[in-house]
């Protein structure tokens, strides 16, 4: 679906229960997600130059089969927030977001965490429920108002 003009994909929740991979990179007229609750399989998500998206779906944050995650290029997201713990994502990778300012998520099976030219990010809180024991690589580049880092642990 990549490079489309669409603004919106649907409203409420659709059964995508086989769906394993959405790239919408390059629709740069999309400004929100849907729910995407019920794409219970869904593994990799790739938002890149989506320059009028706002938000990301608080579904797609919670998707326990969630691998990677790249969000590229969005120029008016504010927010990456997550309250739930992800069971899977492995790879997160945000770049060139340059209004983004509140990131905040969870995954113990986290391995690589890019977050690259966001400069209005002033705290990046991580929330590790046990411990980011399979975290190999933290990039920050370019972290501009950058003031806090927030590894929180979690205790039971």
């Amino acid at each position: 679906m990549g490079h489309s003009n669409i603004k919106k994909l649907w409203d409420g929740a659709q059964d995508l229960v086989n769906l394993k991979r959405l790239d919408l990179s390059w629709s740069e007229q999309l400004m929100e997600l849907p729910d995407f609750s019920r794409a219970r399989n869904l593994e990799e998500v790739v938002l890149t130059d989506c320059e009028s998206l706002h938000s990301v779906h608080p579904s797609i944050l919670s998707l326990q089969s969630l691998v990677l995650l790249v969000v590229f290029g969005c120029g008016k997201l504010e927010s990456l927030e997550s309250e739930t713990h992800l069971e899977s994502l492995s790879y997160l990778g945000v770049s060139h977001c340059k209004n983004l300012k509140k990131f905040c998520l969870s995954s113990k099976k986290l391995e690589n965490i890019c977050l690259f030219e966001c400069r209005e990010v002033e705290r990046l809180h991580l929330l590790p429920f046990g411990g980011f024991t399979e975290l190999r690589g933290l990039y920050i580049d370019d972290g501009g108002s950058l003031s806090a880092f927030q590894y929180e642990s979690y205790v039971a």
